[in-house]
């Protein structure tokens, strides 16, 4: 019996704290947890309502981290040559011939030891590869960050407008902010000069973009000798020469742009310059030179087959010789290949300094 009791009372007890008194304490704890529980679930349905999205967002960041340009890049060169090796089916036998000993080749493709110059350019021209495939292939098949900003900047003859401009120099400036590289800082300023004249002309500069003329040419002002990245620098800045000091200076591009005539990674930019200078003393009414150039410049479009400018060549020599026939055969050949964006441009520069020649 009293163990009977003894149970109802437990079990009113649980009741009391069941029904009763956790109520009021959950209650009470509810009513202070409210606001959190509220962003709590709403947090849980909008993660729910948009989980897909959510995924894919994360899916992307992932994607754009672990394919990082800058951040992938296998420096086991070694490593990466012998894989190439082996793809082709060579042996180190086959690839060291008389002359470098397999014993060399085997520190260099277990990392033991760098190769020096002349021997990798021995071993790629062996696999018959390039140092720029190499290069592209230890960086997984992706260019780097700079490779892309150097291509970038080499095409830029054919970006119309400057927004692409704009981003490219948007993209030096990020690389700049974690590399010390000269050559991208002399693209960066560059590209700021010809943004510049693309919006505003060649006539009067900014003063910031003067001392940016200014100071590309005292990076090469005093050299010897002309490299490739100084004739693009040169190119850049040739028109804020005055007419007397580019006098000057003309033989000695000239006689560098010679010294480069078989090397055809130059091609384009030995013809741009040459443009840019019969342009230049076109407009400066020095007839003599800018014959002498055209006459140079022909030949090399003949070469290249690049019809545009062998017309430019046609009608400016006709310009400086008083040649009408040589004017228009320019004009038919830009007609036929429709450059009618050109063709006006040279009407423009024969109306402004053709004169036919009295008899």
């Amino acid at each position: 019996m009293a163990r009977l009791i003894n149970d109802i009372i437990h079990t009113r007890i649980q009741n009391i704290f069941l029904f009763i008194i956790f109520p009021l304490i959950f209650g009470s704890i509810f009513k202070l947890c409210q606001p959190f529980l509220q962003i709590y679930f709403d947090f849980l349905f909008y993660f729910l309502y948009y989980y897909d999205t959510i995924c894919l967002i994360g899916f992307n960041f992932l994607l754009t981290f672990f394919t990082h340009k800058e951040e992938i890049m296998r420096y086991d060169f070694g490593n990466v040559y012998k894989e190439i090796r082996e793809s082709k089916g060579l042996t180190q036998e086959d690839v060291c011939g008389s002359v470098l000993s397999r014993t060399s080749l085997s520190k260099i493709e277990s990392g033991k030891t760098t190769p020096k110059y002349e021997n990798m350019e021995f071993l790629l021209q062996q696999i018959n590869m390039t140092f720029e495939e190499f290069d592209y292939i230890c960086h997984l098949y992706q260019p780097s960050q700079r490779a892309e900003i150097i291509q970038s900047y080499l095409n830029m003859s054919s970006i119309l407008g400057t927004s692409e401009l704009e981003k490219l120099f948007q993209k030096c400036q990020d690389y700049l902010k974690t590399h010390h590289d000269l050559p991208i800082e002399e693209i960066s300023d560059m590209l700021e000069v010809v943004i510049y004249i693309r919006q505003h002309g060649t006539g009067e500069l900014s003063n910031h973009t003067e001392q940016i003329v200014k100071k590309l040419w005292r990076k090469i002002e005093k050299q010897d000798t002309w490299y490739e990245s100084d004739l693009k620098i040169l190119n850049t800045i040739l028109f804020r020469f005055p007419i007397e000091h580019l006098h000057l200076i003309t033989g000695k591009i000239l006689q560098r742009l010679e010294v480069y005539k078989n090397y055809q990674h130059l091609y384009d930019l030995r013809m741009a310059i040459l443009l840019n200078l019969s342009t230049i003393y076109l407009y400066n009414q020095d007839r003599n030179m800018c014959k002498q150039i055209c006459y140079t410049l022909l030949e090399d479009a003949k070469n290249k087959k690049s019809y545009d400018r062998l017309a430019i060549c046609y009608v400016r020599i006709g310009i400086c010789t008083y040649d009408s026939k040589l004017i228009q055969k320019g004009f038919s050949l830009l007609e036929l290949t429709d450059e009618t964006s050109m063709l006006s441009h040279l009407q423009k520069e024969v109306e402004n300094y053709y004169q036919p020649k009295e008899i």
